[in-house]
């Protein structure tokens, strides 16, 4: 159970780093803001963030209490 939780984590996390990696310069780009300086910092950011929290809820969904 352990490799299904971290593969579906895997595949989310690619997802939402595709889904990220087009929007954040293209909210950018209407803000008038440089993409290039901005783009970097916030889409490591959120993704980190919320690659391990998927990973964090996905695991403890498939394999309940780790005790």
């Amino acid at each position: 159970m352990l490799g299904v939780a971290v593969g579906l984590a895997l595949v989310c996390t690619m997802t939402l780093a595709a889904l990220l990696g087009f929007l954040v310069p293209f909210v950018l780009i209407k803000l008038n803001v440089d993409q290039a300086a901005g783009s970097a910092p916030i889409i490591t950011s959120i993704k980190d963030i919320s690659g391990l929290l998927i990973y964090f809820v996905l695991v403890s969904f498939f394999m309940g209490k780790l005790i």
